[in-house]
């Protein structure tokens, strides 16, 4: 949910610029990626999907707001 929220472009300044709370949820974001991977949690298959999920986030982060 979180990533979706990023995405959405309700939380930018202005495009791919991130507002606070923005900011505070893409931590979030890489934070819970980080835990699941480390839980081992189901569908997460390698640390490089985790690395790609971060990655296309901030790639759709950039091209919405």
């Amino acid at each position: 949910m979180t990533g979706n929220d990023l995405e959405s472009g309700k939380f930018h300044v202005y495009r791919g610029m991130l507002n606070q709370i923005g900011q505070d949820f893409l931590v979030m974001f890489d934070k819970s990626l980080d835990f699941m991977w480390e839980l081992k949690a189901k569908g997460i298959s390698s640390e490089e999907y985790i690395n790609e999920q971060k990655a296309i986030t901030r790639r759709n982060i950039k091209q919405v707001g």
